[in-house]
This record gives structure tokens, sequence and C-alpha cells, in this order.
């Protein structure tokens, strides 16, 4: 019986120790519980966020290859660009400012179709040539000042 007892009390000091080693605090425990469900909430919301991103940036895609078709306007892409962003993130939006060119939202969105045709584009031998007139319409609407998208 004292041979168990030593046993238990060895292995409970050797727990207790590597408990110490990696920074666990047996007295914080419920706290610690606290933390990990606040990181699961996190986690759970961050991962919402991705897998949001994600299908903009698919739908994005599907609207740009709208437009390479010819079935949209760079002005009607743009608009359903801003409509995608909608409900995007305070994050996203501060991000999407400061990364890309343009001095207006709307002109954001426009070079942000203008991106995502390119893509769509690649490797198609008329790409230059969608891509210059897509451009053109962009400037054009830039010189006159009246750069306006759909409602």
């Amino acid at each position: 019986m004292r041979g168990a007892w030593s046993l238990t009390l060895c292995l409970a000091l050797a727990v207790l120790a590597l408990a110490a080693a990696v920074g666990f605090d047996f007295w914080n425990v419920p706290t610690a519980v606290d933390t990990l469900g606040q990181q699961a909430q996190l986690d759970e919301r961050l991962d919402g966020e991705v897998q949001a991103a994600l299908r903009r940036t698919a739908a994005k895609a599907e609207v740009a290859g709208e437009a390479v078709a010819g079935r949209l306007t760079l002005f009607e892409a743009a608009a359903r660009f801003r409509d995608l962003d909608a409900d995007a993130p305070q994050e996203y939006r501060r991000g999407w400012l400061n990364l890309t060119e343009g001095t207006s939202d709307e002109e954001r969105y426009c070079r942000q179709v203008l991106g995502y045709a390119a893509l769509a584009l690649r490797g198609r031998a008329d790409a230059a040539d969608v891509l210059a007139g897509f451009n053109r319409q962009l400037e054009e609407a830039l010189a006159r000042g009246d750069l306006r998208l759909p409602d």
C-alpha cells in the first residue's frame, strides 16, 4: 500500500512540475477555461470571415467573367463588386482603402474589376484589347469627372 501512495505522490509531483514548466497555473483553471472558450469563439468568428471572403472572391471572379464576356459593363461590374463588399468587416474595408489604387470608391472598384478581369483573361489572345477597352472607359469617365456606378 505504501508503494502505491509513493507512486501516486511521485506522479502527482511530476505532473505539477511539468505543468509549472509549461506555465500552467492550477489555481487559475477557471481563467484558463474561460480563455480557451474565448479563443474558440475567436477562431469560429475568423473562420466565418475567411469563408465569407472566399465567397466574395469567387463571386467577384464570376462578375469579372461576365464583364469580360461583354454581358456587363465595367461600371456595372464595379457596382456588383461594391454590393458584394457591403457586408464585409471594417478591417477588410480599411485594408481595401489602403491597398486599392484610386481616389474614390467608384474608381477603386473599377480598378479592382480590372485586376479580376486580367486574371479571367489570362492566356486569351484578346486579353490586351479587352483590358485596353476597360481602361479607356475608366479614363474617359475620370477625365469627364462623372464616374458613377449604377445603383
